[in-house]
C-alpha cells in the first residue's frame, strides 16, 4: 500500500475512544452541575447524558480537569475529571 493511502486510512479512522468527559469524585460519581459549569466555561457542550463532548473541548482538556478542581481540594471532597489529557 503507497504511503498516501496508508495516511489517507489514517484519517478517514474513527476519532477518539473517549467521547464525554466530566467532573467526578474519588468514588466515580459524577457532579453534574460541575461539569456543566466547566464544560461551558470552555466553549463546550453537552451530550445527553450530561457528558461534555469531548471534542468540543479538546483543545483544553487540562483546563476542564483544573475547573473540576484536579489539583486542589474543592468543598473538602477531591474532584478530578474522567477524561485523560493526551
Amino acid at each position: 500500500m503507497s504511503r498516501r493511502k496508508r495516511l489517507l486510512l489514517l484519517l478517514l479512522l474513527p476519532a477518539p475512544l473517549v467521547l464525554g468527559c466530566k467532573c467526578v469524585d474519588l468514588g466515580g460519581n459524577a457532579d453534574r452541575g460541575l461539569t456543566r459549569h466547566c464544560c461551558y466555561r470552555l466553549g463546550g457542550f453537552l451530550l445527553s447524558d450530561d457528558d461534555c463532548f469531548a471534542h468540543s473541548i479538546s483543545d483544553d482538556l487540562f483546563g476542564f480537569r483544573l475547573c473540576c478542581g484536579g489539583e486542589w481540594l474543592l468543598g473538602g471532597v477531591w474532584r478530578d475529571s474522567d477524561c485523560e489529557a493526551l
